[in-house]
């Protein structure tokens, strides 16, 4: 979790929570469930998707859920 803490800091993404859901040994690897509430544009989005997933140590992300604010007019 503070892995994927440190990166979205580097793309200036502020989290609001994180938390680890679960956590499970699948062969010689894991699997860990995490749920992160952020603020972020979508520049910042995709720069942490991308910083996870080529980065080292090897994350994949399986399933992911976002949803957007309506912003007040």
């Amino acid at each position: 979790l503070k892995h994927v803490d440190g990166i979205a800091a580097r793309h200036g993404i502020a989290i609001r929570s994180s938390n680890v859901v679960q956590s499970k040994p699948v062969g010689e690897l894991g699997e860990i469930s995490i749920q992160i509430s952020y603020e972020a544009g979508i520049a910042a989005v995709r720069g942490l998707l991308h910083e996870i997933e080529t980065g080292r140590p090897i994350v994949i992300i399986d399933d992911l859920n976002m949803r957007t604010i309506a912003s007040a007019s």
